[in-house]
Protein backbone atom coordinates (compact mmCIF):
# COMPACT_ATOMS: atom_id res chain seq x y z
CA UNK A 1 0.00 0.00 0.00
CA UNK A 2 3.26 2.58 1.07
CA UNK A 3 6.20 2.08 -0.37
CA UNK A 4 9.73 4.48 0.54
CA UNK A 5 12.61 5.12 -1.44
CA UNK A 6 15.41 6.67 -0.44
CA UNK A 7 19.20 7.47 -0.77
CA UNK A 8 19.50 7.59 2.93
CA UNK A 9 18.87 5.65 6.42
CA UNK A 10 15.25 6.22 6.72
CA UNK A 11 14.69 6.97 10.30
CA UNK A 12 11.42 5.08 11.83
CA UNK A 13 7.95 6.68 11.59
CA UNK A 14 4.02 6.59 12.61
CA UNK A 15 3.64 3.57 10.72
CA UNK A 16 6.70 1.79 11.96
CA UNK A 17 9.63 1.09 11.60
CA UNK A 18 11.04 -0.22 7.75
CA UNK A 19 11.39 -3.28 7.03
CA UNK A 20 13.81 -5.44 4.17
CA UNK A 21 14.40 -3.92 1.68
CA UNK A 22 11.79 -4.98 -1.58
CA UNK A 23 12.84 -5.22 -5.39
CA UNK A 24 11.79 -2.05 -7.59
CA UNK A 25 8.59 -4.25 -8.70
CA UNK A 26 7.04 -4.70 -5.50
CA UNK A 27 7.65 -0.44 -5.39
CA UNK A 28 5.93 0.44 -8.01
CA UNK A 29 2.97 -2.28 -7.24
CA UNK A 30 2.30 0.40 -4.04
CA UNK A 31 -0.79 2.65 -4.29
CA UNK A 32 1.28 5.51 -2.42
CA UNK A 33 5.31 6.37 -3.01
CA UNK A 34 7.26 8.19 -1.61
CA UNK A 35 10.78 9.75 -3.02
CA UNK A 36 12.97 10.72 -0.55
CA UNK A 37 16.57 12.77 -1.24
CA UNK A 38 18.61 13.82 1.15
CA UNK A 39 21.18 16.79 0.44
CA UNK A 40 23.27 19.56 2.20
CA UNK A 41 20.33 21.77 4.03
CA UNK A 42 21.51 24.89 2.16
CA UNK A 43 21.18 23.54 -1.42
CA UNK A 44 18.16 22.30 -0.95
CA UNK A 45 15.87 25.61 -1.93
CA UNK A 46 17.54 28.22 -4.57
CA UNK A 47 17.17 31.36 -4.48
CA UNK A 48 15.93 31.17 -7.92
CA UNK A 49 13.10 28.81 -6.82
CA UNK A 50 11.21 31.92 -4.99
CA UNK A 51 10.19 34.08 -7.31
CA UNK A 52 7.83 37.49 -6.71
CA UNK A 53 4.82 35.76 -7.10
CA UNK A 54 5.61 32.62 -5.11
CA UNK A 55 3.22 32.18 -1.79
CA UNK A 56 4.93 32.74 1.62
CA UNK A 57 3.06 31.51 4.61
CA UNK A 58 5.94 32.38 7.74
CA UNK A 59 8.40 29.63 7.00
CA UNK A 60 6.88 27.93 3.80
CA UNK A 61 6.43 28.84 0.05
CA UNK A 62 4.25 27.33 -2.08
CA UNK A 63 3.16 27.90 -5.46
CA UNK A 64 -0.85 28.69 -5.46
CA UNK A 65 -3.04 25.77 -7.33
CA UNK A 66 0.22 23.48 -7.20
CA UNK A 67 0.79 20.71 -4.70
CA UNK A 68 4.45 21.17 -3.54
CA UNK A 69 5.61 23.64 -0.94
CA UNK A 70 9.20 24.33 0.51
CA UNK A 71 10.36 25.16 4.59
CA UNK A 72 13.46 27.17 5.16
CA UNK A 73 14.46 28.37 8.76
CA UNK A 74 17.86 29.00 10.21
CA UNK A 75 17.54 28.60 13.71
CA UNK A 76 20.01 30.39 16.07
CA UNK A 77 21.58 31.60 12.74
CA UNK A 78 23.77 28.68 12.46
CA UNK A 79 21.50 25.53 11.64
CA UNK A 80 19.88 25.94 8.36
CA UNK A 81 16.87 23.51 8.19
CA UNK A 82 15.17 22.83 4.52
CA UNK A 83 13.08 20.50 3.31
CA UNK A 84 10.66 20.66 -0.12
CA UNK A 85 7.60 18.40 -0.97
CA UNK A 86 5.73 17.92 -4.16
CA UNK A 87 2.81 15.63 -4.18
CA UNK A 88 2.78 14.18 -8.20
CA UNK A 89 -0.24 11.51 -8.43
CA UNK A 90 0.70 9.22 -6.39
CA UNK A 91 4.05 10.04 -5.62
CA UNK A 92 5.41 12.31 -3.00
CA UNK A 93 8.78 13.85 -4.15
CA UNK A 94 10.71 14.74 -0.99
CA UNK A 95 14.46 17.36 -0.88
CA UNK A 96 15.19 17.10 2.79
CA UNK A 97 18.58 18.74 4.30
CA UNK A 98 20.62 16.68 6.21
CA UNK A 99 20.32 18.56 9.35
CA UNK A 100 16.70 18.92 9.09
CA UNK A 101 16.31 14.98 8.74
CA UNK A 102 18.47 13.84 11.53
CA UNK A 103 17.75 16.51 14.40
CA UNK A 104 14.45 17.67 13.95
CA UNK A 105 12.81 14.54 15.39
CA UNK A 106 9.43 15.94 16.94
CA UNK A 107 6.50 18.52 16.78
CA UNK A 108 7.91 21.39 18.16
CA UNK A 109 4.74 24.22 17.69
CA UNK A 110 5.12 25.02 14.02
CA UNK A 111 8.19 22.51 13.60
CA UNK A 112 7.43 19.29 12.46
CA UNK A 113 10.02 16.51 11.75
CA UNK A 114 9.48 14.94 8.46
CA UNK A 115 8.77 11.80 9.75
CA UNK A 116 5.26 13.82 11.21
CA UNK A 117 5.09 15.52 7.76
CA UNK A 118 5.39 12.52 5.73
CA UNK A 119 2.35 10.81 7.99
CA UNK A 120 0.29 13.42 7.71
CA UNK A 121 0.35 13.97 3.93
CA UNK A 122 0.25 10.43 3.79
CA UNK A 123 -2.95 10.31 5.59
CA UNK A 124 -4.18 12.81 3.28
CA UNK A 125 -3.41 11.05 -0.34
CA UNK A 126 -5.14 7.66 2.25
CA UNK A 127 -8.26 9.98 2.70
CA UNK A 128 -8.71 11.08 -1.47
CA UNK A 129 -8.59 7.56 -2.19
CA UNK A 130 -11.24 6.54 0.39
CA UNK A 131 -8.90 5.16 3.50
CA UNK A 132 -8.06 6.33 6.14
CA UNK A 133 -5.29 5.37 9.13
CA UNK A 134 -6.85 3.87 11.92
CA UNK A 135 -5.68 4.20 16.02
CA UNK A 136 -6.75 0.94 16.99
CA UNK A 137 -5.46 -2.72 17.69
CA UNK A 138 -6.75 -5.70 15.90
CA UNK A 139 -6.63 -9.69 15.76
CA UNK A 140 -8.18 -11.58 13.14
CA UNK A 141 -10.85 -14.39 14.84
CA UNK A 142 -11.43 -17.82 13.66
CA UNK A 143 -14.04 -16.84 11.34
CA UNK A 144 -11.55 -15.27 8.99
CA UNK A 145 -12.90 -11.70 10.43
CA UNK A 146 -11.20 -8.52 12.27
CA UNK A 147 -11.77 -7.40 15.55
CA UNK A 148 -10.60 -3.97 15.80
CA UNK A 149 -10.04 -2.67 19.80
CA UNK A 150 -10.10 1.25 20.10
CA UNK A 151 -9.86 2.83 23.23
CA UNK A 152 -7.84 5.83 24.57
CA UNK A 153 -4.39 5.96 25.54
CA UNK A 154 -2.70 3.19 28.02
CA UNK A 155 -5.92 1.77 28.70
CA UNK A 156 -4.84 -1.77 27.49
CA UNK A 157 -5.59 -2.16 23.52
CA UNK A 158 -2.25 -3.04 22.80
CA UNK A 159 -1.89 -5.81 26.04
CA UNK A 160 -5.51 -6.76 25.10
CA UNK A 161 -4.14 -7.78 21.29
CA UNK A 162 -1.09 -9.54 22.67
CA UNK A 163 -3.29 -11.66 25.08
CA UNK A 164 -5.52 -12.77 22.53
CA UNK A 165 -3.02 -13.75 20.27
CA UNK A 166 -0.71 -15.58 22.81
CA UNK A 167 -3.43 -16.83 24.68
CA UNK A 168 -6.50 -17.81 22.17
CA UNK A 169 -4.45 -18.36 19.25
CA UNK A 170 -5.75 -15.00 17.64
CA UNK A 171 -3.87 -13.74 14.68
CA UNK A 172 -2.16 -10.37 14.98
CA UNK A 173 -3.49 -7.45 12.51
CA UNK A 174 -2.09 -4.64 14.40
CA UNK A 175 -1.29 -3.44 18.21
CA UNK A 176 -1.12 0.12 17.65
CA UNK A 177 -2.39 1.09 14.16
CA UNK A 178 -3.82 0.01 11.00
CA UNK A 179 -5.58 1.10 7.78
CA UNK A 180 -9.12 0.81 6.73
CA UNK A 181 -11.50 1.59 3.86
CA UNK A 182 -14.55 1.16 6.27
CA UNK A 183 -14.70 -2.50 5.11
CA UNK A 184 -11.74 -4.12 5.17
CA UNK A 185 -8.33 -3.65 7.37
CA UNK A 186 -4.94 -3.45 6.39
CA UNK A 187 -2.01 -4.34 8.93
CA UNK A 188 1.12 -2.19 9.58
CA UNK A 189 3.29 -4.55 10.91
CA UNK A 190 5.98 -2.90 11.76
CA UNK A 191 4.87 -0.36 15.03
CA UNK A 192 7.60 -1.08 17.91
CA UNK A 193 5.69 -3.64 19.79
CA UNK A 194 4.76 -5.51 16.86
CA UNK A 195 8.52 -5.66 15.66
CA UNK A 196 10.40 -6.90 18.55
CA UNK A 197 7.89 -9.21 20.04
CA UNK A 198 6.00 -10.42 16.79
CA UNK A 199 8.49 -12.40 15.05
CA UNK A 200 11.12 -12.68 18.43
CA UNK A 201 8.69 -13.77 20.57
CA UNK A 202 7.00 -11.76 23.56
CA UNK A 203 9.67 -11.16 26.04
CA UNK A 204 7.19 -11.62 28.66
CA UNK A 205 6.36 -14.95 27.81
CA UNK A 206 8.30 -16.61 24.91
CA UNK A 207 5.09 -16.78 22.65
CA UNK A 208 5.16 -15.42 19.37
CA UNK A 209 2.63 -14.12 17.20
CA UNK A 210 0.99 -15.18 13.68
CA UNK A 211 0.56 -11.84 12.13
CA UNK A 212 -1.75 -11.65 9.15
CA UNK A 213 -0.22 -9.45 5.89
CA UNK A 214 -3.31 -9.55 3.96
CA UNK A 215 -6.62 -7.52 3.93
CA UNK A 216 -9.29 -8.99 6.20
CA UNK A 217 -13.24 -7.72 6.56
CA UNK A 218 -14.11 -6.12 9.69
CA UNK A 219 -16.40 -8.26 11.44
CA UNK A 220 -16.86 -6.19 15.50
CA UNK A 221 -15.19 -3.32 16.84
CA UNK A 222 -15.25 -3.43 20.31
CA UNK A 223 -13.73 0.09 22.54
CA UNK A 224 -12.23 -0.58 25.69
CA UNK A 225 -12.77 1.77 29.00
CA UNK A 226 -12.11 1.33 32.13
CA UNK A 227 -14.87 0.79 34.45
CA UNK A 228 -16.93 -1.71 36.14
CA UNK A 229 -16.75 -4.98 34.54
CA UNK A 230 -19.24 -5.58 31.62
CA UNK A 231 -19.96 -5.69 28.16
CA UNK A 232 -23.12 -3.40 26.32
CA UNK A 233 -24.06 -2.80 23.31
CA UNK A 234 -23.02 0.44 21.40
CA UNK A 235 -24.82 3.50 22.32
CA UNK A 236 -25.37 7.04 20.56
CA UNK A 237 -21.44 7.75 21.25
CA UNK A 238 -20.16 5.44 19.94
CA UNK A 239 -19.51 7.25 16.84
CA UNK A 240 -18.37 10.60 18.49
CA UNK A 241 -15.85 8.42 20.81
CA UNK A 242 -14.26 6.56 18.02
CA UNK A 243 -14.23 9.56 15.88
CA UNK A 244 -12.00 11.38 18.81
CA UNK A 245 -9.69 8.52 19.59
CA UNK A 246 -8.69 8.50 15.70
CA UNK A 247 -8.06 12.07 15.51
CA UNK A 248 -5.94 11.39 19.00
CA UNK A 249 -3.33 9.96 16.44
CA UNK A 250 -4.41 12.02 13.16
CA UNK A 251 -2.61 15.21 13.04
CA UNK A 252 -3.43 16.20 9.47
CA UNK A 253 -6.08 18.98 10.47
CA UNK A 254 -3.42 20.91 12.79
CA UNK A 255 -0.63 19.90 10.35
CA UNK A 256 1.24 22.87 8.95
CA UNK A 257 2.34 21.66 6.04
CA UNK A 258 -0.99 20.38 5.11
CA UNK A 259 -2.04 23.73 6.08
CA UNK A 260 -0.07 25.25 3.60
CA UNK A 261 -1.07 23.35 0.40
CA UNK A 262 -4.91 24.34 1.61
CA UNK A 263 -3.96 27.64 1.70
CA UNK A 264 -2.71 27.76 -1.17
CA UNK A 265 -5.21 25.04 -3.52
CA UNK A 266 -8.15 25.98 -4.27
CA UNK A 267 -9.23 22.22 -4.93
CA UNK A 268 -7.54 21.13 -1.54
CA UNK A 269 -9.59 21.44 1.87
CA UNK A 270 -9.36 20.08 5.36
CA UNK A 271 -12.85 20.21 5.75
CA UNK A 272 -12.90 17.59 2.99
CA UNK A 273 -11.08 15.12 4.12
CA UNK A 274 -12.18 15.36 7.72
CA UNK A 275 -15.66 14.51 6.13
CA UNK A 276 -14.26 11.75 4.08
CA UNK A 277 -12.66 9.82 7.77
CA UNK A 278 -15.69 10.49 9.24
CA UNK A 279 -17.99 8.81 6.55
CA UNK A 280 -14.89 6.09 6.61
CA UNK A 281 -15.69 5.53 10.83
CA UNK A 282 -19.66 5.80 9.69
CA UNK A 283 -19.07 2.90 7.17
CA UNK A 284 -16.87 0.70 9.64
CA UNK A 285 -19.70 1.12 12.67
CA UNK A 286 -22.24 0.54 10.50
CA UNK A 287 -21.16 -2.46 8.60
CA UNK A 288 -20.03 -4.44 12.31
CA UNK A 289 -21.05 -5.58 15.35
CA UNK A 290 -20.09 -2.68 17.90
CA UNK A 291 -19.52 -3.08 21.87
CA UNK A 292 -18.51 -1.63 24.60
CA UNK A 293 -16.22 -3.95 26.87
CA UNK A 294 -14.90 -1.92 30.44
CA UNK A 295 -12.62 -3.76 33.75
CA UNK A 296 -11.18 -1.94 36.37
CA UNK A 297 -7.69 -4.00 35.06
CA UNK A 298 -6.11 -3.98 31.41
CA UNK A 299 -5.40 -7.54 31.73
CA UNK A 300 -8.91 -8.88 32.09
CA UNK A 301 -10.48 -7.17 28.75
CA UNK A 302 -8.94 -10.47 26.54
CA UNK A 303 -11.04 -12.45 28.92
CA UNK A 304 -14.14 -10.43 28.26
CA UNK A 305 -13.82 -10.13 24.60
CA UNK A 306 -12.77 -13.79 24.06
CA UNK A 307 -15.84 -14.83 25.86
CA UNK A 308 -18.16 -13.01 23.75
CA UNK A 309 -16.55 -13.69 20.87
CA UNK A 310 -17.69 -17.55 21.65
CA UNK A 311 -21.06 -16.30 22.55
CA UNK A 312 -21.28 -14.64 19.61
CA UNK A 313 -20.73 -18.01 18.21
CA UNK A 314 -22.45 -20.29 19.28
CA UNK A 315 -25.88 -17.84 18.97
CA UNK A 316 -24.78 -18.01 14.98
CA UNK A 317 -24.60 -22.03 15.24
CA UNK A 318 -28.18 -22.50 16.84
CA UNK A 319 -29.23 -19.67 14.50
CA UNK A 320 -28.15 -21.67 11.31
CA UNK A 321 -28.96 -25.28 13.16
CA UNK A 322 -32.22 -23.76 13.34
CA UNK A 323 -32.20 -22.28 9.53
CA UNK A 324 -31.61 -25.73 8.31
CA UNK A 325 -34.25 -27.98 10.52
CA UNK A 326 -36.80 -29.10 8.57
Amino acid sequence: MIGIETDYRFLSWCFGQIPNPVDKSAFDRCMIKIRIRVINDRAVISPDEIRADTGQFRFFYAEKNAMNLKYSRTVAKVFHNSYSAEIRDDTIFVTVGKNFYRFVQLRIMNIHSLKYTLFDLVTCMLLRRGFTPLYCAAVETEDQKAAVLMAPPNTGKSLTAARLCERHGLKMISEDLAITDGTLIWATPWTNSFRIKGKGGSRRSGATWTYVEHPVPIGTVILLERGASGLQSADDTFLKKVSILNRYYLWYPQSPAVGVLAYFNQDFSQNLLVSAEHDILQRMLNRSACMICREAQAMRYADSVIRQMELNRSQTDEADSLSCDP
